[in-house]
């Protein structure tokens, strides 16, 4: 039983150094500590970023409904849905462009060309609901990309489809 034990525990320090080793050679290696959602975006941006920063401590003005369905009608702005991708695709604000929180890396460079044609018109960021946080990290994350003129659409697309009923299922 004591071999047993000695050979289980030599297996399991050789599986752990294999695992440290293999990861030290990825290209984006692996944390060993969990990072939050705003670290995660945080780190996100400042690969985006490269050494540029161009923060903004202008407050952010939050959307009622009826300002954000003249936007929206009138296309005065670029709209951001910040929720996953696959809520994305099961309804989302007509004309929004998805850019998930989670993956934020991704999302941007998908939709850069869009945004940086003109940063400083208005974007619009959007989530799940009041409560979701998600907006507000995007919309921090491109503040700090230089884009001047963002809002957040509060009551998210929970309010968005109670209230119009032309959402757009994909």
């Amino acid at each position: 039983m004591k071999g047993f034990i000695l050979f289980f525990l030599c297996l399991s320090v050789l599986a752990v150094a294999a695992g440290v080793v293999a990861n030290a050679f990825r290209e984006k290696p692996l944390g060993f500590l969990y990072k939050t959602k705003a670290e995660r975006l945080a780190e996100a941006v400042e690969r985006i970023q490269a050494s540029e920063t161009r923060a903004t401590d202008e407050a952010t003005e939050m959307l009622d409904f009826a300002t954000m369905k003249k936007i929206a009608e009138r296309g005065e702005a670029v709209i951001l849905d910040a929720r996953g991708d696959l809520f994305y695709q099961l309804g989302h604000i007509h004309g929004a462009l998805s850019l998930p929180r989670d993956e934020f890396e991704k999302g941007y460079a998908a939709i850069k060309e869009i945004l940086e044609a003109d940063k400083n018109r208005l974007v619009v960021v959007y989530c799940a609901d009041s409560r979701c946080e998600d907006a507000e990290l995007v919309n921090d994350a491109l503040k700090r990309l230089g884009y001047s003129r963002t809002a957040i659409y509060g009551g998210g697309w929970q309010e968005w489809e109670k209230e119009v009923k032309n959402a757009v299922p994909q």
